[in-house]
């Protein structure tokens, strides 16, 4: 029973890549993680360290900017780069 169990509510993994840039880079854990299938970007964020910096920043995946309810798929590359502001 707990075998079957197991399947029905086991969610496949997928896999993403975080990607910081600039003065980011120093205080986010850039790399690979393994989430379940149906993680927001958000949980990729946490994990990265990216929300406790304290530094705004914004989050893209192919070439677009994307919210942090966004719904990742396997093998998305999450670039984070640091909003810079000036005149």
């Amino acid at each position: 029973m707990q075998r079957i169990s197991n399947m029905l509510f086991s969610r496949k993994k997928i896999t993403v890549i975080v990607k910081p840039y600039g003065p980011l880079a120093a205080r986010i854990r850039g790399g690979t993680y393994t989430l379940k299938e149906g993680s927001r970007l958000k949980k990729a964020l946490k994990k990265s360290g990216a929300l406790r910096t304290g530094m705004p920043f914004v989050a893209m995946i192919n070439g677009g900017r994307v919210e942090p309810n966004h719904v990742l798929t396997d093998g998305d590359e999450i670039k984070i780069l640091q909003i810079i502001g000036g005149g």
